[in-house]
Protein backbone atom coordinates (compact mmCIF):
# COMPACT_ATOMS: atom_id res chain seq x y z
CA UNK A 1 0.00 0.00 0.00
CA UNK A 2 1.83 3.22 -0.99
CA UNK A 3 0.52 7.14 0.64
CA UNK A 4 3.26 9.76 -0.29
CA UNK A 5 5.89 7.43 -0.36
CA UNK A 6 4.99 5.50 2.58
CA UNK A 7 4.34 1.77 2.57
CA UNK A 8 2.86 -0.57 4.82
CA UNK A 9 3.30 -4.03 5.10
CA UNK A 10 2.20 -6.66 7.36
CA UNK A 11 4.42 -9.57 8.04
CA UNK A 12 4.95 -12.51 10.90
CA UNK A 13 7.75 -10.89 12.50
CA UNK A 14 9.38 -13.90 14.69
CA UNK A 15 9.59 -11.15 17.82
CA UNK A 16 5.85 -11.69 17.79
CA UNK A 17 3.22 -13.78 18.17
CA UNK A 18 0.99 -11.47 16.02
CA UNK A 19 0.91 -9.62 13.20
CA UNK A 20 2.40 -6.41 12.43
CA UNK A 21 2.37 -3.61 10.55
CA UNK A 22 5.77 -2.50 9.17
CA UNK A 23 6.13 1.29 8.11
CA UNK A 24 8.53 2.53 5.95
CA UNK A 25 8.75 5.76 3.97
CA UNK A 26 10.92 5.96 0.56
CA UNK A 27 11.60 2.30 1.26
CA UNK A 28 13.42 3.14 4.54
CA UNK A 29 11.78 1.75 7.82
CA UNK A 30 10.35 3.70 10.10
CA UNK A 31 8.09 2.06 12.58
CA UNK A 32 6.33 -1.40 13.23
CA UNK A 33 2.60 -1.38 14.87
CA UNK A 34 2.77 -4.32 17.10
CA UNK A 35 -0.62 -6.21 18.38
CA UNK A 36 0.35 -8.07 21.18
CA UNK A 37 -1.36 -7.13 23.78
CA UNK A 38 -4.82 -6.71 21.78
CA UNK A 39 -5.14 -4.13 18.31
CA UNK A 40 -7.11 -1.75 20.46
CA UNK A 41 -3.60 -1.81 22.63
CA UNK A 42 -1.80 -1.74 19.44
CA UNK A 43 1.88 -0.37 20.49
CA UNK A 44 4.33 1.43 17.63
CA UNK A 45 8.08 1.05 18.09
CA UNK A 46 9.55 4.10 15.79
CA UNK A 47 13.18 3.31 14.36
CA UNK A 48 15.61 6.76 13.56
CA UNK A 49 16.21 7.18 10.14
CA UNK A 50 19.46 6.07 8.08
CA UNK A 51 20.68 9.68 7.22
CA UNK A 52 19.15 12.65 8.89
CA UNK A 53 18.96 13.53 12.64
CA UNK A 54 15.23 12.94 12.42
CA UNK A 55 12.04 11.83 10.73
CA UNK A 56 9.76 15.03 9.45
CA UNK A 57 6.31 13.70 7.90
CA UNK A 58 3.08 15.45 7.62
CA UNK A 59 1.05 15.26 10.40
CA UNK A 60 -2.08 14.17 8.17
CA UNK A 61 -0.14 11.73 6.13
CA UNK A 62 1.22 10.19 9.34
CA UNK A 63 -1.48 9.88 11.09
CA UNK A 64 -3.42 8.47 8.19
CA UNK A 65 -0.95 5.86 7.52
CA UNK A 66 -0.81 4.88 10.99
CA UNK A 67 -4.94 4.07 10.75
CA UNK A 68 -4.42 2.36 7.38
CA UNK A 69 -1.89 0.09 9.39
CA UNK A 70 -4.18 -0.45 12.55
CA UNK A 71 -7.45 -1.16 10.12
CA UNK A 72 -5.24 -3.55 7.70
CA UNK A 73 -3.96 -5.71 11.19
CA UNK A 74 -8.32 -5.67 12.36
CA UNK A 75 -8.70 -6.68 9.06
CA UNK A 76 -6.43 -9.55 8.78
CA UNK A 77 -7.20 -10.86 12.44
CA UNK A 78 -11.49 -10.86 11.84
CA UNK A 79 -10.15 -12.48 8.52
CA UNK A 80 -8.05 -15.46 10.03
CA UNK A 81 -10.38 -15.68 13.30
CA UNK A 82 -13.14 -16.91 10.81
CA UNK A 83 -11.44 -19.54 9.39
Amino acid sequence: MKKKGFDIVISSDTQYDDLCAEIYFDQQFVAILTQEEGIENAMIEISPPKNTKNWTFNYFEFITILDEAENNLKRLKKHESSK
